[in-house]
């Protein structure tokens, strides 16, 4: 028997054994190898019945799915991989056995499967799939009607519709890319939109978008790889620029007409949130003006087009920004559900299609990300929510009447799926220093079982500590930041320190969860192996803490973020263990701009940084999302000029540059305006043009760029003397 108190020194021991017989993190596992690294969570999904899932296992001879029963865990083989391949190659399809195509359960014995081309079904044990519908192989993006009773595809910037009885046609004549679209994103996909194929519950309709880009001046992209270089059609609006025509049309499958929603064809207007009410008949939306401080959400008749009324409406002197479209209540789906901050938060608003406000459902200091589930009951809904703790993410459940609301998980993030009748649900969860798993919990949150725990490869390196810290903005306002400590760190050193930032609205960096999950945390994990502490901070202006949090930056974009990135730095400086002299910052896209705002502002602070695809000017950016935040250059010269990152004689630390040169989303004059400042006023600056890629580099570019990021933070600020500083004649 061991003595009291020897436990705990024996776990020390063992703990500080195991971490020196840990390997050391090596630049290669990361780039070459990231998906062993990566948080593997097993994958399983809910079937028609509601006490059964599927689990995706891995055997000897490939992947297998097993049949589960959710409440006790018993399980009984589905079917294998290789079987679901076998009968769609039978089928025709072009599939290999390895890995399992996405597929979903039509009922207890037959799978669904989106493939290639073709949407198959395949009873389980049969020879071969069927082909239920067959769509257009070049399509650019497609949507199936519910019950697959029609499939819309975008081919050529025009809309084609293939039905089970194997026709196809063309209902749309008029569309060319850079030009006229139908059926894609509109609006640089701001306001949540991420499609432009909005199907009916019932199957018989179909919503799309159409953008007009002929009002936007026309954009000069280049294809390099071409000899001689090719010019590419493409437009790009910028703030205060004239903007794309958007309209909303409607397809009806039964007689193949379309009818575009009625509107003012003077107005400027976003078309945001699109969804049909459950019966088909009405068409929802949520209109926003070009200035950002209004919306109406107003009905449309589908089968007329014609606006029936207006349903409510939001003002807001900052900005109003819809990101949902509305969640109907189940049994006749008269009642849905809007998602506002208009309290200070955001929160769930009961509405009847009349348009009368029935309650506000949820409450509190915290922020509704999205509705999961109703109750079968009809009383409750089910919503992914912050929580007390605003790094946090949970499952709650509210009484519909707004009378009761309770989370239903503790601590770390969690991300719900409901079964068919919400008395089940998924969890994932994860926390800060644990990858977390998969279990199913019941209705009032209590866990049933574990379906399976995260694998990560990353436990088999030495690791750093990670901690959180807060710091004190100007304006007394906690903020979040998590820093990564060194492995085998001692506080009586001095460590360099790397600043990894973005900083731009809806970002939330800093939360309760194990992250580690792509390329830059990796590689960040990598630096602090090496030696360095990288911290993170989440500024004024980021997301989930209340919506005065997030507008403080109206009209001032880079100003209040650097304050708070800036006494950041200077908070980890005060805990006596980060090396004055070697500080840097790294961000891409809007952490880009703030990395030169951050080196712009505060040059004695920061010896080197790599900002990637920066902003230097907002009145180069695109309409929607810079005129939300800084209004138009019309009306706000004063802000445009205080926001630049282009005072390039302040510059004193070593600066990277780099960019895609076919960004379509920070153009890359960004980058090329910074370096002719840089030229005009003798400042030595590095840069790195990535050929032909977009805004998010993939391929070899992007390890290369890790492997430059490498190079140049070994060289400049893990070095134990720093470079000399690029100081300007």
């Amino acid at each position: 028997m061991l003595p009291p108190g020897s436990t705990c020194l024996t776990l020390l021991a063992l703990a500080g054994a195991l971490h020196a017989q840990a390997r050391t993190l090596s630049l290669d596992a990361v780039l070459d190898q990231p998906e062993r690294l990566a948080p593997d969570l097993p994958k399983a999904q809910w079937t028609r019945d509601a006490a059964r899932y599927s689990l995706v296992l891995d055997g000897r001879t490939g992947p297998y799915v097993v049949d589960v029963d959710a409440r006790t865990g018993d399980r009984r083989h589905a079917f294998a991989a290789a079987d679901l391949a076998r009968a769609l190659r039978a089928a025709g399809a072009e599939c290999e056995d390895a890995p399992l195509p996405a597929f979903d359960w039509v009922d207890g014995e037959t799978v669904r499967v989106e493939h290639g081309s073709a949407v198959y079904l395949w009873r389980v044990g049969e020879p071969a799939a069927s082909v239920r519908l067959r769509l257009p192989p070049a399509a650019t993006a497609s949507a199936c009607a519910p019950h697959d009773r029609f499939a819309a595809s975008v081919v050529d910037a025009d809309l084609w519709i293939s039905k089970p009885d194997g026709s196809r046609r063309r209902i749309t004549w008029d569309g060319r890319a850079a030009d006229i679209e139908y059926g894609l994103a509109a609006h640089r996909s701001e306001f949540g939109i991420d499609r432009g194929l909005f199907t009916d519950p019932l199957g018989r309709r179909l919503a799309f978008y159409r953008e007009d880009l002929r009002p936007i001046a026309a954009y000069p992209f280049i294809d390099y790889t071409k000899s001689p270089p090719l010019a590419a059609r493409g437009r790009y609006p910028m703030a205060g620029q004239s903007d794309s025509v958007v309209t909303v049309g409607v397809y009806d499958s039964e007689d193949d007409s379309i009818r575009f929603l009625e509107h003012d064809p003077d107005a400027d207007d976003y078309w945001t949130n699109v969804c049909f009410t459950p019966d088909g008949a009405e068409v929802l939306l949520g209109l926003v003006n070009r200035g950002q401080d209004h919306l109406q959400v107003a009905a449309f008749d589908a089968a007329t087009g014609r606006r029936r009324a207006t349903l409510f409406e939001e003002h807001d002197s900052q900005w109003v920004e819809p990101e949902h479209a509305p969640w109907f209540e189940p049994g006749g789906g008269r009642r849905f559900l809007w998602l506002s901050p208009r309290d200070g938060h955001r929160h769930l608003y009961r509405y009847d299609l009349d348009g009368h406000l029935l309650g506000q459902v949820t409450r509190g200091a915290i922020d509704v990300e999205e509705v999961i589930a109703f109750a079968g009951d009809g009383t409750h809904v089910y919503v992914q929510a912050t929580g007390e703790d605003a790094r946090q993410t949970h499952l709650w459940r509210a009484a519909l009447d707004g009378s009761r609301m309770e989370r239903l998980t503790e601590g770390g993030r969690h991300f719900a799926t409901a079964n068919a009748d919400a008395s089940l649900f998924f969890d994932r969860y994860e926390s800060l220093l644990d990858p977390g798993g998969l279990r199913v919990v019941a209705a009032d949150g209590k866990a049933l079982g574990e379906v399976g725990t995260t694998h990560t490869g990353l436990r088999a390196f030495a690791l750093g500590e990670r901690r959180f810290f807060d710091v004190e903005a100007a304006d007394g306002t906690v903020l979040h930041g998590v820093m990564t400590l060194p492995p085998g760190f001692d506080p009586s050193r001095r460590y360099p320190l790397l600043l990894y930032v973005y900083g731009g609205p809806h970002s939330q960096l800093v939360t309760d969860s194990w992250g580690r999950a792509d390329a830059r945390a990796l590689w960040l994990e990598w630096m602090a192996s090496q030696g360095c502490i990288v911290a993170t901070l989440d500024n004024r202006g980021t997301r989930n803490r209340g919506i005065e949090f997030e507008q403080v930056v109206h009209r001032h974009l880079g100003r209040v973020e650097v304050e708070d990135q800036v006494a950041a730095v200077r908070h980890l400086l005060a805990l006596g263990f980060v090396d004055g002299s070697r500080v840097g910052v790294h961000g891409w896209s809007y952490g880009g701009y703030m990395t030169l705002r951050l080196m712009l502002s505060a040059p004695d602070l920061f010896c080197c940084g790599a900002a990637g695809a920066p902003v230097t000017d907002w009145r180069g950016y695109e309409t929607g999302y810079t005129e939300r935040f800084m209004d138009t250059p019309q009306e706000n010269p004063e802000g445009y000029d205080e926001s630049r990152a282009l005072a390039v004689d302040h510059l004193r630390g070593r600066l990277l540059l780099v960019h895609g040169s076919d960004d379509r989303t920070v153009m890359l004059s960004h980058a090329m305006t910074f370096l002719d400042r840089a030229v005009a006023n003798g400042v030595l600056v590095d840069s790195m043009i990535y050929p032909q890629q977009k805004h998010g580099l993939v391929g070899a570019s992007r390890a290369h760029l890790y492997r430059l990021l490498s190079r140049f933070f070994g060289e400049h600020l893990l070095a134990s003397s720093p470079a000399p500083r690029s100081d300007p004649k």
